[in-house]
């Protein structure tokens, strides 16, 4: 994860994943990534994608955001 003020230069964050692809046999068993931020009536959705398959099958999912204080949570 990284964070900006410009959106042109960018800081990480942590060297941890915010969500590390999965144990063997799960949905995201080789991958977690490429999120993607989504508003929607004021709410904060984190969406992303994994695959068991080294990239043949591909799967989303949705966490919502929330801020507590400069802390992201999610629910």
């Amino acid at each position: 994860m990284a964070e900006s003020t410009d959106a042109i230069h960018w800081t990480r964050v942590s060297d941890k994943p915010v969500f590390p692809k999965g144990k063997a046999g799960t949905w995201n068993s080789t991958e977690s990534g490429h999120p993607g931020v989504f508003i929607d009536n004021g709410k904060m959705w984190l969406f992303y994608q994994g695959n068991p398959d080294k990239g043949h099958t591909y799967y989303l999912s949705k966490k919502e955001v929330i801020w507590k204080g400069e802390k992201i949570v999610f629910k």
